[in-house]
C-alpha cells in the first residue's frame, strides 16, 4: 500500500476568540476514531483550540473545557466521547503507556492530545498535527500537518471562513 501524501497548511488568528472559532470550524471535519495531536509553547492556544473543537463537536460550553495537565485526561460526552489529554506532566511515552492514555487512541472517540511530542512514539498514525506558535502577543500561527486529504479539507474550511488570515 502506498504511503499517504503529506500537506502542511498554515493559518492565523489574532485573538483567542478566532482561536475558538478556528477549532469550532475544524471540527466539522473531525469524526469517531481520529487522533490529533496538539503542539506549541506554554499559553500558545492548544487549550484554546481544543475548546473550539469541543463546542464544535459535542455543543458544550467554551467554559467547561480546562487543560487537563494535572489529571492526565478530560473526556466530554457527546455524539462521539472527546479524549482531551495532557502529556506535558509525563516524561515520555512509556509513562502515558503506564498511565493507561494509549487505549483512548483505538476507540470510537476522538483524542486530542496536548503536549503530544512527549509521547509521540506511542500515537499512532496516521493523525492529524496541529502546532501553535506565537506570531505576537494575541496573533497565532496555527500550523496543519496530516495527509493531503485532510488538510485540503481543513484549507476549504478555513478560506470559506476567513481568507485573508492563510498564511502559507
Amino acid at each position: 500500500m502506498p504511503k499517504s501524501i503529506k500537506e502542511i497548511f498554515e493559518f492565523k488568528t489574532k485573538s483567542a476568540e478566532e482561536t475558538v472559532l478556528c477549532g469550532m470550524r475544524v471540527s466539522s471535519l473531525l469524526k469517531a476514531g481520529d487522533v490529533v495531536a496538539l503542539k506549541g509553547d506554554l499559553g500558545s492556544g492548544k487549550t484554546t483550540f481544543v475548546r473550539g473543537l469541543v463546542k464544535g463537536l459535542n455543543g458544550v460550553s467554551g467554559e467547561e473545557v480546562t487543560s487537563p495537565t494535572f489529571v492526565l485526561m478530560h473526556e466530554y460526552p457527546g455524539k462521539w466521547s472527546i479524549y482531551h489529554m495532557d502529556s506535558y506532566r509525563l516524561e515520555n511515552a512509556e509513562e502515558a503507556r503506564a498511565a493507561g492514555l494509549e487505549e483512548f487512541f483505538y476507540t470510537d472517540g476522538i483524542a486530542l492530545v496536548e503536549w503530544a511530542e512527549r509521547i509521540e512514539a506511542l500515537m499512532p498514525t496516521p493523525r492529524l498535527t496541529i502546532e501553535f506558535r506565537f506570531l505576537n502577543d494575541c496573533e497565532r500561527g496555527i500550523r496543519f500537518s496530516g495527509d493531503i486529504h485532510s488538510i485540503e479539507k481543513i484549507k476549504q474550511v478555513l478560506k470559506q471562513w476567513l481568507p485573508q488570515k492563510i498564511i502559507i
